[in-house]
């Protein structure tokens, strides 16, 4: 997907809870997850382990998520609907 090596591959599906089950997440970002995320994919892990790297003093490995959203239609008012209430009733 990004290029990297077929080393660093890992292409496992998260559940979603897994990103909020130790941590106190409201309610409200609970249901966002549920119903703004249809599914997690753990594409990638560059570390010492996947590639030949040596670790850094503050950061030890990356993880590449892949977030699939689920396709939200929101409706708003058109500007030209604006346009048409604002007009003079004589016209």
């Amino acid at each position: 997907m990004l290029g990297f090596p077929p080393s660093t591959e890992f292409n496992k599906r998260i559940p979603k809870q897994k990103f909020y089950e130790n941590a106190a997440v409201p309610a409200a970002v609970k249901r966002l997850f549920a119903d703004q995320l249809r599914c997690i994919y753990w594409r990638n892990k560059l570390a010492v382990s996947t590639l030949n790297l040596t670790a850094g003093e503050r950061v030890t490995e990356i993880e590449i998520f892949e977030l699939c959203l689920t396709c939200l239609l929101y409706t708003s008012p058109s500007p030209r609907d604006g346009l048409l209430s604002r007009m003079p009733s004589s016209a």
